[in-house]
């Protein structure tokens, strides 16, 4: 395993923290341990830190995990927000995107954690930059 999850919650909120390196090879296996750790906590709104992840996004890679995410049992719905890394932002919009079209609500967050936790305990649905 080339990545490690660090959680930890609050009333409200789940924070799942990945460092490490996105198993290519399988990437069903970081997926599910999100999932379980997510389940765990009694699906808390949720907050992934991928900052410190090495990661080399891809439209077709990014198309292909959110199909994972969909497959794995995600609730469609349910709000995600992940906090990365400004420069990738491209690639991060087209997840976004294709994870919307999925029934996915997930919001990419490059900055302020604490808008991406006022963004998940809120009631409205679109973020406005």
């Amino acid at each position: 395993m080339s990545y490690a999850l660090t959680c930890s919650s609050s009333e409200d909120c789940l924070r799942i923290r990945i460092d490490g390196k996105w198993a290519f090879e399988k990437p069903e296996d970081i997926i599910s341990d999100i999932l379980k750790h997510w389940a765990k906590h009694h699906n808390l709104a949720l907050l992934i830190d991928i900052r410190n992840m090495e990661d080399t996004p891809s439209i077709l890679g990014d198309y292909e995990n959110v199909t994972r995410f969909v497959d794995a049992g995600f609730p469609r719905g349910r709000r995600i927000a992940v906090l990365d890394k400004l420069d990738r932002r491209n690639a991060n919009d087209f997840f976004e995107t294709a994870a919307c079209n999925r029934g996915l609500q997930v919001q990419f967050f490059y900055a302020d954690e604490q808008e991406a936790i006022s963004w998940l305990l809120s009631e409205d649905s679109i973020r406005h930059d």
